[in-house]
């Protein structure tokens, strides 16, 4: 667990994320015939991180371009970053 005074780093795929959003099926048709995706907003994790007690110490959205694996064009890659 955290030391005293520590802190946690929740990362997550934003739902602009394309290879985990919009475009799951092209980029793991495997995965996303067995299960669902679900991604939230930033405010969704900060309300739920809240709700479950944390102090959000800051968060930061983190935007690239990317390939996936074994596919031929550029994706647009969004992560969320929680420090809490």
């Amino acid at each position: 667990w955290l030391a005293p005074e520590g802190y946690f780093l929740f990362q997550a795929y934003s739902p602009r994320d394309e290879p985990m959003g919009v475009c799951i099926a092209e980029c793991s048709p495997a995965f996303a015939a067995k299960h669902k995706v679900h991604l939230c907003s930033t405010e969704t994790y900060l309300d739920m991180a809240k709700a479950a007690g944390f102090q959000v110490v800051s968060s930061e959205l983190v935007h690239s371009q990317g390939r996936f694996p074994g596919k031929d064009r550029t994706y647009n890659r969004e992560f969320i970053f929680i420090v809490l």
